[in-house]
């Protein structure tokens, strides 16, 4: 037989103690956490296919002001071409709306300019931390609740980058929602999330762009760019990754002891036996077979250079792949 399930949200799973007697069957201490863990289980799967419950889909195209009517709605995020115009949306003030109504956003195409969705000020969106500002750029979606009590929207589902952004992958094409990492310049305007997680960086991996270019130590750095309208990633082409010593006693080369400073190329120290009987065939002055008339074998010595090996690098076995950071 079946536990018996309810639609609600159970505040508390009961602790079994000490002291119980183990019962089963309807009612049955044995089964209550089962019984309370099953209506949890409901109750979540029921107001699930609530949210999925859209009202109806409208298409924004330009900066919008939302009020509480338009909870349950799902908004298509469209500008295909305008690079330059603003897409911000303001939510409705969680004041007017009811605790739970929903809000969902979809970046069907967004280009230049991310999508931005604002709360009105002394409200935010829960997004891992408080936020002012949400970017939503192509390819992404974003579904909001309110929390009326709190007056926050809490973020229940996304798809996209919004917690990935400045993780630095590899991949055989560049993916959405990527830049290769070759040095290049990107505008803080089309740009602002990744920006946004670049300005957390430490001060020596975020540099100006003086020091950036002044060698390669810093080229695995940030830089601020012109310090107004762009800012400068990673040159990591033809790169290793490696950890950082971090006072381990390993790795005490690197001249910029930073994340992304440089380390030049390296073999071990170490050195070559070359040995040598002394006969007249490698002799220039064949007095006695030795060179410059020396006659006591075992104070001769003669330095010999071997030929040329290798390459025009120091390197492993390796496969290529295009370095890419996620914003």
């Amino acid at each position: 037989m079946d536990l018996i399930e309810l639609l609600q949200w159970e505040p508390g799973i009961y602790q079994l103690e000490q002291t119980d007697l183990v019962l089963a069957g309807k009612g049955g201490i044995a089964n209550e956490q089962a019984r309370l863990l099953a209506n949890r289980t409901a109750w979540l799967k029921s107001e699930l296919y609530k949210l999925s419950q859209f009202k109806d889909v409208k298409s924004l195209q330009g900066d919008t002001v939302l009020d509480e009517t338009k909870a349950g709605y799902l908004f298509t995020l469209y500008k295909p071409t305008a690079l330059n115009t603003s897409l911000n949306v303001t939510l409705p003030d969680i004041t007017d709306c009811n605790n739970g109504d929903i809000l969902a956003f979809s970046a069907f195409a967004v280009n230049g300019i991310p999508a931005a969705l604002v709360p009105i000020a002394g409200q935010n969106i829960i997004l891992g931390e408080p936020k002012a500002r949400v970017y939503v750029h192509a390819n992404e979606a974003i579904m909001l609740v309110a929390d009326k009590p709190n007056k926050i929207w809490q973020v229940v589902s996304f798809s996209g980058n919004f917690l990935e952004v400045g993780n630095p992958i590899y991949g055989y094409k560049i993916q959405a929602n990527t830049v290769v990492r070759n040095g290049g310049l990107l505008s803080r305007a089309y740009y602002p999330r990744l920006w946004e997680w670049v300005q957390t960086l430490q001060p020596e991996t975020l540099v100006t762009d003086i020091i950036w270019n002044s060698g390669i130590d810093y080229m695995g750095t940030f830089s601020r760019g012109d310090g107004a309208t762009n800012f400068r990633v990673p040159d990591d082409r033809a790169m290793f990754d490696r950890a950082l010593d971090l006072g381990r006693g390993i790795d005490l080369d690197r001249r910029y002891n930073f994340p992304g400073g440089h380390e030049k190329d390296e073999i071990i120290k170490h050195s070559h036996e070359f040995e040598t009987d002394g006969d007249n065939k490698l002799d220039n002055n064949p007095v006695n077979g030795y060179p410059h008339g020396r006659q006591n074998p075992d104070n001769w010595r003669q330095k010999y250079k071997t030929l040329e090996t290798g390459g025009r690098e120091t390197r492993p076995m390796n496969t290529g792949k295009i370095p890419l950071l996620t914003f």
